[in-house]
C-alpha cells in the first residue's frame, strides 16, 4: 500500500507539477508566467523532497513518518533541504562549489510558496506584487559584470531555472539509483530525462556565465 501510494503521488501530482512548469516556461516569451512557473516548480520540488524524506524513514525505521512529522515540514523547501536532505546524502559530491546557488534558489522559491503564495490577496499593501524584484535576488550570489541595459528579470529566471533543474536531477538521482528507498519499488519514470540528459554533470557556474555573456552581448547590440 505504501509503495502504491508513493507511485500514485509521483504520477498524479509530482510529475504534472514539474512537467507543467517547464512546459509553461517554454511558452513564456514575455516573462508573463514567471510567478506561475516558479509556483508550480516549487510545488513539485516540495513533494519530491517529502517523498525522499518518507523513503529515508522507511529505510531507517521500517515505517513511514507520522502525519505530524510530515506537516512539520510544511512548505519550507529550504528548511527541508537543510534539515532532511543535506545531512543524509553526499550533496558536496554533486554540487561541489555550487551549493550557494542551490541555497539561494531554494530560499527564493520557498518565499514564493510561503509568504508570497497569496501576495495578490494582501490588500493591506498599497503596492502590487512584483515578481522581478524577487527573482533577481539570485544575482546576489553571482559575482559578474552586467551591461547597464541588461534584462535582469530574464537572466534571473534562466539562471534559477538551470539551478533548480540540477537540484531536481539530484533528488531524482537519489531515488533512481536507490540511494534512498531501497526497501520499496518507487520509480519516477516520468522524470527520467533528469537522469539521462546530463543535468547532474553540468557545471552551473559555467552555464550561468554563458547566460550572462549572451545577455550582455544582446544588451550591447541594443545600444
Amino acid at each position: 500500500m505504501i509503495e502504491q501510494k508513493l507511485n500514485d503521488e509521483i504520477i498524479d501530482s509530482l510529475c504534472p507539477f514539474i512537467k507543467s512548469a517547464f512546459k509553461l516556461i517554454e511558452l513564456d516569451n514575455k516573462n508573463e508566467y514567471t510567478y506561475a512557473y516558479l509556483l508550480l516548480l516549487a510545488s513539485g520540488i516540495e513533494r519530491l523532497q517529502k517523498i525522499i524524506y518518507i523513503l529515508y524513514e522507511l529505510d531507517i525505521n521500517a515505517s513511514v513518518p507520522s502525519e505530524k512529522k510530515l506537516k512539520k515540514l510544511s512548505h519550507d523547501i529550504s528548511k527541508t533541504y537543510v534539515n532532511n536532505i543535506k545531512p543524509y546524502f553526499k550533496i558536496e559530491d554533486i554540487f561541489q562549489e555550487e551549493e550557494n546557488l542551490i541555497n539561494k534558489s531554494l530560499e527564493i522559491i520557498t518565499e514564493i510558496v510561503t509568504t508570497l503564495r497569496y501576495a495578490n490577496f494582501d490588500f493591506m499593501k498599497q503596492s502590487s506584487f512584483d515578481i522581478p524584484s524577487h527573482i533577481v535576488k539570485i544575482l546576489d550570489v553571482i559575482h559578474s559584470k552586467y551591461e547597464s541595459n541588461i534584462d535582469y528579470e530574464n537572466i534571473s529566471k534562466s539562471i534559477i531555472s538551470i539551478i533548480l533543474q540540477k537540484y531536481i536531477a539530484f533528488l531524482v538521482y537519489l531515488i533512481w539509483h536507490k540511494k534512498v528507498g531501497y526497501s520499496v519499488n518507487v520509480h519516477p519514470i516520468c522524470l527520467q530525462r533528469f537522469i539521462t540528459e546530463g543535468y547532474i554533470e553540468g557545471n552551473l557556474n559555467e552555464e550561468i556565465q554563458s547566460i550572462i555573456d549572451t545577455a550582455n552581448q544582446e544588451a550591447r547590440d541594443r545600444k
